[in-house]
């Protein structure tokens, strides 16, 4: 369900609060993924998304590129420009005011050697061409009508993604108003995810910090990530209780990728360390 947005998890979650929910002491999910290969890790929080959409649109069909090629505006030079205006060189956002609220990292964390926090990003996912939204190949002799792009900007813990989609559509439009073309361009965002963190303080993440020693032998690094799983804060709003996201698998394990994987090590590894958990909330 993450990939489509969890659409209706919210609304069941909320139905399910004074009944299912009411008597839950913490959550754990387990839904990301170790920052390398040996050590394990615990995440406390995530940066959210909001998903994007941008088209341009020169025409009512395709044409030919032979005959019309020079002779129409076409939509992809717009939309090349258009998303060289996002970030720099080095990968820096340009949009103003998309950093403002992001949360500085604490003096606590700043000095410890097993904390990563994962940057707010801008992740371009695809273009697609043409009235019906078909990836073209670049060999093909026509000018397509249509340009897309989709994107997903991961945003940090705040703001979330509605005052998000207020400001990256004001910077397009604003920006497509300089570039002066006669071609259409529209803007869109689609499902968003909500920033989350956590206090790692808390027994939840103390167990599982010494439960982990245990099985692993060695501490786990404390990570903020950049997965979305939006369902997370929903899950800390209707609980009330304290979330913690347990990574089970490793880095290279190829998420939502050609051959997905998961270690014989950390099958059975993570297996006993659920189960330690489980047993350690009891000491904490």
């Amino acid at each position: 369900m993450e990939e489509v947005g969890s659409e209706g998890l919210e609304e069941m979650l909320i139905s399910l609060k004074d009944t299912f929910l009411k008597d839950v002491d913490v959550v754990t999910i387990s839904d990301n993924y170790w920052i390398g290969t040996q050590t394990p890790c615990l995440t406390y929080g995530l940066r959210g998304l909001s998903y994007f959409s941008v088209e341009v649109e020169c025409g009512t069909k395709d044409l030919h590129s032979g005959v019309f090629g020079g002779a129409v505006h076409e939509a992809l030079p717009d939309l090349i420009w258009l998303l060289d205006q996002l970030v720099d060189v080095k990968g820096t956002i340009q949009i103003p005011g998309v950093m403002d609220d992001v949360l500085k990292l604490t003096e606590e964390r700043a000095d410890s050697t097993t904390t990563l926090i994962s940057i707010p990003k801008l992740s371009k996912t695809r273009l697609e061409f043409g009235p019906w939204s078909l990836l073209r190949s670049w060999s093909e002799d026509s000018d397509p009508s249509q340009s897309h792009w989709k994107v997903f900007h991961s945003v940090g813990r705040q703001p979330g993604p509605d005052k998000i989609g207020k400001i990256v559509k004001s910077y397009l439009e604003t920006k497509w108003e300089q570039r002066g073309s006669p071609n259409k361009m529209v803007v869109s965002m689609g499902h968003g995810g909500r920033p989350f963190i956590s206090d790692y303080n808390h027994p939840n993440y103390v167990a599982a910090v010494k439960a982990t020693e245990f099985v692993y032998g060695v501490k786990p690094i404390m990570t903020r990530s950049g997965g979305s799983i939006p369902i997370t804060i929903v899950f800390q709003e209707v609980t009330g209780k304290n979330v913690m996201l347990l990574p089970m698998g490793q880095a290279d394990d190829g998420a939502h990728s050609q051959n997905e994987k998961i270690s014989k090590r950390n099958y059975i590894e993570g297996t006993k360390l659920f189960v330690t958990i489980c047993w350690s909330w009891e000491l904490y």
